[in-house]
């Protein structure tokens, strides 16, 4: 509580105060009149260290590493977040950059735990960390970061008079982003609330600054130079040399660029004359690079020579200061983690002394109360986490799975419309040659009748007459063929409403089964060419198993889709089987022919024949959250070269005119867009099986 009082004394009544340019000496003799046990003596060897910061490095180091110190020995977490906030822009002030987002980021956490205070300090992390960004290249991150510590500082009740630093350095992300409106639109407003924060006035050159900087790249050099003029004169005003070695940088250039390299070389060496004496790295090649320039334009190279090596040595001194200070910094926070165990060991063994005293009954029945709340806290917790990551990934499956239906939607639709288109084009030909052909018949018919009645026709007529009528049901038996290929593709094109529903997968099944069936027994293999009319004196008698799993139920699919799928396994299946047949029965006939012969070959190896059985099997059991159909055929299999190209597009090992060869294709999307997968087992003169998984609640 004596803690929150000191804070809201500091920032009401002392801050405003010290935030103008005021008598250090006095302050420092206020300091040493506190004692060590008082947060004011911290807030004030804060002031110290952020006043000292844009003048003197090394005295804002010592006094904010007393700071630090002092808030760790009383507990004062609002202290220790204030004094890594400041040693983050030491480090940015001595060139290192990457030292200064880790602080920043360490000042972050820190606030982050704060009760009071909290906003206030997050903001500031977040526009140090917006600074070191959009000067690392990284502009759209920077200004990100800068809106985020707005947004924090609106939340303390603070005036937006105390909002230009941040408006100043969006101003300046955005210059570099080549947005010149916007930039000119924040750094007007900065400079604008900068002129009424009297009690932030050192930082009234940063809004100059920034102005000037914009007006400079919009062309305007003589807004500009007036601008940085007034930078110049504030920061002499507020003491602030960390401004103002800015602010020479910003004449130089503008002077060298205009050509007036006298007064180019005039403010370089005036910014260099600040960075020796405060070891100020972040300028330091800025400023090389100026008097550089000015050298070579006044062409004076021994000068320039002279320069250089100037530069070198005070390079080096810069950087072995940065070094210097960088020790410190590590060195102190690993004093600071030895502390914080020391103070914690001590806290301990405090606890323990009283917790004797108390009694030990006692103390167990803490603890345990203790571990119980933490243990059913966290259980609590991570109940909650786990049914917030379900319900993410359960969204995530449902819009893949959606995607993935749309693409597979378009992609039907699609091919319908160009498969319908087709066979529209195709049907009129097709009519034309079969009708004509059936006309063409007729009258050769009529014209051997008249031939076989006028005993003066010669034999050559009668020879032609019979070639042109063979000629014509070759044409009229392939015309049909064609128009049975063409209905089949406008069954192809033909979609349904592509919803999914609720379906009973097992009557799904055995109802595609059993129409597949009955066309293989007709001689119309489902989707296939029309065979011959007397087909089916060869069709063999099939064996058909059926397993299905009855703990399935209904699944969530698109029932015209995935029947289509089982459709084609089917057809498939019962070829398989046929062409089997087929091939032991023109085995038999060959081995009898032999044996007629009074030759006896070796029949061991045949397949087919006589004992030959045609047998297709359907098989549905659940797997965890899916369910496997599984069709299974005991045919000759597929061979092992052309495994990997069964489901391209067009693929077919039938015979020309019996497949399309976009039957498994399709049938591999359909399932793809179900969320499942469609895999194949087959074994040379063994059989294949076909597998298809799909989710239950796809």
């Amino acid at each position: 509580m004596r803690s929150v009082i000191f804070y809201l004394l500091f920032h009401f009544f002392i801050s405003p105060a010290l935030a103008q340019p005021f008598d250090v000496g006095k302050l420092r003799e206020l300091i040493e009149g506190f004692g060590d046990s008082d947060t004011t003596k911290i807030l004030s060897l804060l002031k110290l260290a952020a006043y000292y910061n844009h003048n003197n490095l090394d005295s804002a180091l010592y006094f904010d590493n007393r700071a630090i110190q002092l808030s760790q020995n009383l507990r004062y977490p609002y202290g220790e977040a204030q004094g890594f906030s400041i040693l983050a822009g030491i480090a940015d002030h001595s060139g290192d950059m990457a030292k200064s987002f880790n602080l920043a980021s360490t000042a972050l956490r820190m606030a982050e735990r704060l009760k009071y205070g909290r906003n206030e300090l997050m903001s500031k992390a977040y526009t140090q960390m917006g600074f070191f960004e959009y000067n690392s290249g990284h502009i759209q991150e920077g200004i990100e970061f800068l809106r985020t510590a707005i947004n924090l500082l609106s939340k303390t009740n603070t005036p937006e008079s105390q909002y230009f630093e941040k408006y100043s350095h969006i101003s300046r992300a955005m210059r570099l982003q080549g947005n010149l409106d916007s930039a000119l639109y924040y750094a007007s407003r900065g400079y604008e609330l900068s002129g009424k924060a009297q009690q932030l006035s050192y930082f009234h050159p940063l809004a100059s600054n920034a102005l000037g900087l914009v007006y400079e790249s919009k062309g305007d050099t003589l807004k500009a130079i007036y601008l940085f003029h007034e930078a110049e004169y504030e920061a002499k005003k507020a003491n602030h040399l960390f401004a103002l070695s800015n602010t020479y940088n910003n004449l130089a250039r503008i002077f060298n660029l205009s050509g007036k390299s006298d007064s180019a070389l005039y403010f370089a060496t005036k910014s260099l004359k600040i960075i020796q004496q405060c070891y100020f790295g972040a300028y330091l090649p800025e400023t090389a690079n100026q008097l550089s320039i000015a050298y070579e334009t006044l062409k004076k190279p021994d000068s320039a020579l002279k320069y250089i090596k100037t530069m070198l040595i005070v390079e080096d001194s810069i950087l072995n200061q940065s070094k210097r200070q960088q020790l410190v910094i590590m060195t102190f926070e690993e004093n600071r983690r030895n502390e914080k165990l020391l103070v914690e060991k001590n806290a301990y063994i405090s606890r323990i002394r009283t917790f004797l005293l108390i009694g030990f009954l006692i103390v167990i029945s803490g603890i345990c109360l203790l571990l119980y709340r933490n243990i059913k806290s966290k259980a609590k917790a991570n109940l909650a986490m786990q049914k917030k990551q379900k319900e993410l990934e359960d969204t995530m499956h449902h819009l893949r799975a959606t995607q993935a239906q749309l693409i597979q939607s378009e992609k039907m639709a699609s091919l319908g419309e160009l498969t319908a288109g087709i066979a529209h084009e195709i049907q009129n030909p097709l009519n034309f040659v079969n009708n004509f052909s059936e006309v063409s018949g007729e009258m050769l018919e009529e014209a051997a009748g008249s031939r076989q009645r006028a005993a003066e026709n010669s034999p050559e007529v009668t020879e032609l007459l019979t070639d042109i009528k063979h000629n014509l049901e070759k044409i009229n038996h392939h015309g049909k063929r064609a128009d049975a290929i063409v209905k089949n593709m406008l069954q192809h094109s033909r979609t349904g409403r592509g919803e999914k529903e609720p379906t009973d997968i097992k009557a799904l099944a055995d109802e595609y089964l059993r129409l597949a069936h009955h066309a293989f027994l007709s001689g119309r293999p489902g989707l296939e060419g029309k065979e011959p009319k007397d087909a089916s004196k060869n069709i063999p008698a099939v064996i058909i198993k059926t397993d299905f799993d009855p703990a399935i139920g209904k699944i969530n699919i698109i029932p015209q889709d995935i029947g289509r799928v089982l459709l084609n396994l089917y057809n498939n299946a019962f070829y398989a089987v046929k062409e089997k047949e087929k091939e032991g029965r023109r085995e038999k006939q060959k081995t009898e022919t032999e044996i007629g012969r009074d030759v006896m070959p070796d029949v061991s190896g045949m397949q087919g024949g006589s004992e030959y059985q045609p047998a297709v099997s359907v098989t549905t059991k659940k797997k965890g959250n899916l369910i496997e159909i599984t069709v299974m055929d005991n045919g000759n299999g597929i061979p092992e070269n052309i495994l990997d190209k069964i489901f391209q597009p067009f693929f077919t090992t039938k015979p020309t005119g019996e497949g399309t060869g976009l039957g498994l294709s399709l049938s591999y999307d359909i399932v793809k867009a179900h969320g499942g997968e469609i895999k194949v087992k087959t074994r040379k003169g063994i059989g294949t099986e076909f597998f298809i998984e799909l989710p239950i609640n796809a």
